[in-house]
């Protein structure tokens, strides 16, 4: 199956372990929400419904320390252990692995992301943020990479004129 996940020598086909896939179109297409609810993390809204709180799932967390925020839900925290990253350091905090495992785990979650047709970001749990629905994504994210392979048939020309 193709990923819509561009790196600098075209679309993925497969994940390569080599490849450099667009980190900025990957984490506008996985939402972290997903991604920890995925590995059982329950999270429910806050009282102003701006952030989603639940326990952290870094450290035996007694109470709801971790939270999920920022303008498109895409940073987690926790006050109580001061864990803070997006959703390449969510994942490789969770799978002991630097940023460039935990960008070719995240596009191979990409595909069941997509498949996942039950899920809906805050269903029956308040008044969340509404995040776009993922064809929504998966257009922004084709959007995206359009303008990574503009960017990178630019930056192949200007090296091909440096020579």
């Amino acid at each position: 199956m193709t990923h819509e996940v561009y790196t600098w020598g075209g679309a993925l086909e497969g994940v390569d372990p080599k490849c450099r896939a667009d980190k900025d179109a990957v984490k506008a297409a996985l939402p972290l929400e997903w991604v920890l609810q995925r590995e059982g993390v329950s999270l429910s809204p806050d009282s102003t419904g701006t952030r989603l709180i639940g326990r952290c799932p870094f450290h035996d967390d007694q109470s709801e320390n971790f939270a999920v925020y920022g303008e498109d839900m895409a940073v987690g925290g926790c006050w109580a252990c001061g864990f803070s990253g997006d959703l390449f350091e969510v994942i490789g905090r969770f799978h002991h692995m630097g940023f460039s495992g935990a960008l070719q785990y995240a596009v191979r979650l990409l595909d069941q992301f997509r498949e996942d047709k039950t899920w809906r970001p805050g269903v029956g749990k308040g008044n969340v943020a509404p995040k776009a629905d993922p064809a929504d994504l998966a257009q922004r994210a084709g959007m995206a990479h359009a303008a990574a392979r503009v960017d990178t048939q630019a930056i192949h020309r200007l090296i091909d004129e440096k020579r």
